[in-house]
């Protein structure tokens, strides 16, 4: 059980092939920051109350991208019902990664379930696949892909 006053539960900065498994958080400010991490796998999550600004973000680099994420079973809840403009979003996927798989998630009383921004302005996100994809009461979009990219990402939901 992991819990925080500021930053996040996990957080990881140039890693190789990482997995966490069954984590459970309550009233966290933020669950995941991963950053410059070369395959990383996220299962069996549930985080309650989310406080700050997302349940995981991911990003690459300036010059080193996230090249795999992997999504599992995670459920996340926002702290505030109804959502506002300042909760967090489920899942940030930022500039400079590759290839997130998505299957079996759900966000509750977010700003967004998942937002794709490219706020790097190195490379934008590549390939997301999603199944299984529940946003409930969020303010703002369910699902949000920034189209500010000179090369528009892949975005598949099953």
């Amino acid at each position: 059980m992991c819990s925080s006053d500021l930053g996040a539960c996990i957080a990881v900065d140039t890693a190789d092939r990482l997995g966490f498994t069954n984590i459970i958080a309550s009233s966290p400010w933020e669950v995941f920051r991963i950053t410059k991490c070369n395959v990383c796998s996220i299962h069996q999550v549930w985080a309650n109350a989310i406080r700050g600004s997302y349940g995981i973000k991911w990003y690459g680099g300036n010059t080193t991208r996230c090249d795999v994420l992997d999504i599992d079973n995670v459920q996340f809840s926002g702290s505030q019902s109804p959502a506002t403009a300042t909760s967090p979003t489920g899942i940030l996927i930022d500039g400079n990664v590759a290839t997130c798989d998505i299957r079996h998630f759900g966000m509750v009383n977010g700003r967004h379930g998942i937002l794709v921004e490219n706020l790097s302005n190195v490379s934008p996100p590549a390939f997301i696949t999603g199944y299984d994809v529940q946003v409930d009461y969020p303010y703002s979009d369910g699902i949000k892909a920034y189209a500010s990219y000179s090369v528009s990402p892949t975005i598949r939901v099953r």
